[in-house]
């Protein structure tokens, strides 16, 4: 029997970044916590603040870090009460010692300056019981994830705008590309949603895809459900796979489930309804599934479109603010319809991948390439994020890796087209499933409104970056590298500006050294086993003065300068 009870510690909080200058710290700020991704959270100090206050005497309390993967000491009312090295990511604190009761408690993070994502990412609560409370000593990186298809194991998926895809903003103008996909590398197509809209509260002139008015239809602005069955029937021809965009989190304000069933929807004290915590999403409504019909309904929504239209697979938004046990459940359900579907997950927790999903966002990735190429930090970051996801996701997890979605800005934009290359030679050669967005390929600065008509101009193209993206994934098609599941990190004699990593299955490589600086680099990377030049054969990129004795491998890259090898081992 439960002898406990959760005091959640999620919701606002005040949070500042600590400035090393003159003595002077930066304004407070409000933050939702668990907090939503945002670029603008850099490697670095910082200080969150939460006041709460507990009204019931407790033996013993429990203060517990669903997630939190970085350096960082913790305070109760002004008194440290932990010391955390950043080598968890589940922590649990007892600390019934300090607490003031019936009276306002102050609770202080300050993270240190590392390595590591420094974000509250996960929930923050407090187990209040008796003395005989014990500890989870929860580890995500114990439990298996779930078995994965191997079609999504060598997927390189295509996310698509449909309404500003094109002039004319329809399915069927996907459908004519694609031929241009498959020639990309393509083989799986992610439909941002395609559902009816909601007008209420909606949006800029269109409103967001993700505010959906019916579950079970196609918005007729850009087809109809003949159109879409059509597309998905001609991919399949062409071995090409299509997942739908979901958001099962929240719906349009004027979805007829909001009279049918209000039941289903979460409300403010005064009976209005809710929109999403910590989000400023006031065009749609959150669904409340605490209700068994409402679950009931939306595993018949996920399994109409695989039985209708034979989709292979579901990205699910917010996939985090929705119950584990439903995910869970809405995968054992769908399998039954389709045993090979993919779930990707928009979230990061390694809890996903034990749970319902094959594919979480990388976003550590992306905010460590950023580090690295635009603020100057040390390229071993990049390395210390692979070594920390192998620490802390299940075994034989597997991340979705990309360098810009529909929710950022253009990678072009971002890194400049030098940069841009190096971030997707990193991202889409390191283990995990590469993922471009519209119009990426071809260098588009502009990021299409998500409220707006706003399409892509597709005849402004960089041809020469086209041909770059076309020939990195047909190296990972030609070598099928999600095969070589053995990833290495090799030292070098400029760790901070040089990365050099090795892909690697029995006696054969895929070796891939990146210059992530402006200037040319000579340097050496120790190599055991590799004795001279005829061992290797370049693949990709450009380099001078390449030496090769007896484990030495020695070059010269120029400025975010990168190259890729073939070896035999």
């Amino acid at each position: 029997m439960q002898d406990y009870t959760y005091k959640s510690l999620n919701g606002s909080w005040k949070y500042r970044k600590l400035v090393e200058q003159r003595g002077q710290t930066s304004k407070f700020e409000r933050i939702h916590v668990p907090t939503f991704w945002n670029d603008r959270f850099r490697y670095c100090q910082k200080e969150y603040h939460k006041k709460f206050k507990i009204n019931s005497h407790h033996e013993r309390v429990i203060l517990t870090f669903d997630r939190l993967d970085f350096p960082a000491k913790i305070y109760l009312n002004e008194e440290m009460i932990y010391s955390h090295e950043g080598d968890e990511i589940f922590v649990e604190i007892e600390i019934t010692r300090e607490i003031i009761k019936e009276d306002d408690n102050i609770l202080k993070i300050k993270a240190e300056h590392s390595n590591k994502i420094n974000l509250i990412r996960g929930d923050v609560y407090l187990r209040l019981g008796n003395s005989d409370l014990s500890f989870q000593n929860k580890k995500y990186s114990q439990e298996q994830a779930i078995n994965i298809p191997d079609w999504v194991d060598n997927s390189i998926i295509y996310e698509i705008y449909v309404r500003n895809f094109s002039q004319s903003g329809d399915l069927s103008e996907v459908r004519k590309s694609l031929k241009s996909f498959k020639s990309l590398g393509i083989n799986c197509l992610w439909l941002i949603p395609v559902f009816p809209i909601g007008e209420l509260n909606k949006k800029g002139k269109l409103g967001s895809p993700y505010s959906i008015r019916n579950y079970k239809a196609v918005n007729p602005n850009l087809g109809d459900e003949n159109e879409l069955n059509k597309l998905v029937k001609k991919a399949h021809k062409m071995e090409m796979k299509v997942i739908l965009d979901i958001a099962c989190n929240h719906s349009a304000r004027d979805n007829p489930l909001v009279s049918q069933h209000p039941e289903w929807y979460k409300r403010e004290e005064n009976g209005k309804l809710k929109h999403p915590k910590g989000t400023n999403w006031i065009d749609v409504a959150d669904l409340d599934y605490s209700n068994y019909n409402l679950r009931k309904y939306m595993l018949q929504v996920l399994k109409y479109w695989i039985e209708e239209y034979e989709i292979d697979g579901y990205r699910m938004d917010v996939a985090e603010f929705l119950p584990l046990e439903f995910w869970r459940n809405a995968l054992e359900k769908i399998k039954e319809v389709k045993p090979e579907i993919m779930m990707l997950a928009e979230g990061d927790h390694p809890k996903l991948h034990s749970s319902a999903f094959h594919l979480s966002y990388s976003w550590n990735i992306r905010f460590a390439v950023i580090e690295i190429l635009n603020r100057g930090a040390s390229a071993e970051i990049f390395g210390t994020q692979i070594l920390s996801e192998r620490k802390h996701y299940p075994i034989d997890y597997l991340r979705m890796r990309f360098t810009e979605n529909h929710d950022l800005q253009r990678a072009n934009k971002v890194f400049g087209v030098k940069k841009s290359k190096i971030a997707a030679v990193l991202s889409y050669l390191i283990e995990g499933v590469p993922m471009v967005y519209n119009g990426q390929e071809i260098g588009a600065n502009s990021t299409p409104s998500l409220f707006n008509n706003d399409p892509i101009v597709w005849h402004n193209k960089n041809r020469g970056l086209e041909k770059f993206y076309a020939k990195l994934f047909k190296i990972r098609k030609d070598f099928q590298l999600s095969e070589f599941n053995q990833e290495v990190f090799l030292q070098n004699t400029r760790q901070e500006e040089i990365i050099s990593f090795l892909r690697r299955k029995e006696k054969e490589g895929v070796f891939i050294i990146v210059n992530t600086r402006s200037t040319s680099k000579k340097v050496q990377i120790n190599f055991p086993g590799l004795k001279k030049c005829t061992d290797f054969k370049i693949l990709m990129g450009n380099y001078k003065d390449l030496e090769v004795n007896q484990g030495k491998f020695k070059i010269k890259l120029l400025e975010y300068g990168f190259s890729i090898f073939h070896l035999e081992i």
